[in-house]
């Protein structure tokens, strides 16, 4: 069963990926910092929820395999976002 701590501990890893990716070009300012770190803290949940479909037999929700899917989780979805971002902008540029 997932406990408080173990979603606060997927949470936290999906906020440190958001930090640290905000030195990827982005959209700047206060929408870009919340976008950022809804998305990391959403994919670093998403993912480690999906881990219990992969690794069913992993007791402990704060297991390091669990909080590896909510790293690399968060990296993703931070990632997608982000080309997701970049690809708008650069539409944009060419339309003017």
């Amino acid at each position: 069963m997932i406990d408080k701590t173990s979603l606060f501990a997927w949470i936290a890893i999906g906020a440190g990926a958001a930090l640290a990716g905000m030195i990827w070009p982005f959209r700047r300012g206060v929408m870009g910092v919340v976008i950022n770190l809804f998305v990391g803290a959403a994919g670093a949940v998403l993912t480690a929820l999906v881990s219990y479909a992969v690794l069913p037999h992993a007791a402990d929700p704060l297991t390091t395999a669990r909080l590896l899917f909510a790293a690399i989780g968060a990296i993703a979805a931070l990632g997608i976002t982000h080309a997701a971002w970049l690809r708008q902008a650069d539409r944009r540029r060419r339309a003017v």
